[in-house]
């Protein structure tokens, strides 16, 4: 009896990991919309809660400016700027990513995505 009370434990453990293969359709249906909903930017980045980055943007060539981003739902409601230097720059900045998804790559482009 007891060897089979531990067969079933084995088998039913919360223990117990699965490998899934994204290719497995046929022993997981829908496993495809699953993965495809899990890596996109509405889950990733979407359907987080507000949160705030600060990083460094390219706004000339040659020049860095510190900046604050205050993201939500995604989109990026905000940017505060650290410096007043080249204001022309970061307006410009500021009126190309504002409202816009928030990709991690494109505020690291900076000014060359303008």
């Amino acid at each position: 009896m007891e060897s089979f009370i531990e067969q079933i434990t084995l088998e039913f453990s919360k223990d117990k990991e699965y490998l899934v293969s994204a290719h497995e359709e046929t022993i997981f249906p829908g496993i495809q919309k699953i993965r495809s909903e899990l890596i996109s930017w509405d889950w990733i980045f979407g359907k987080t809660p507000k949160f705030d980055i600060k990083t460094d943007i390219l706004v000339t060539p040659q020049y860095r400016m510190d900046c604050s981003f205050q993201i939500e739902k995604g989109y990026i409601q905000d940017m505060l700027f650290s410096s007043h230097e080249h204001p022309k720059e970061a307006i410009l900045a500021k009126k190309n990513l504002l409202h816009k998804k928030f990709d991690p790559n494109l505020i690291h482009v900076g000014y060359k995505s303008f």
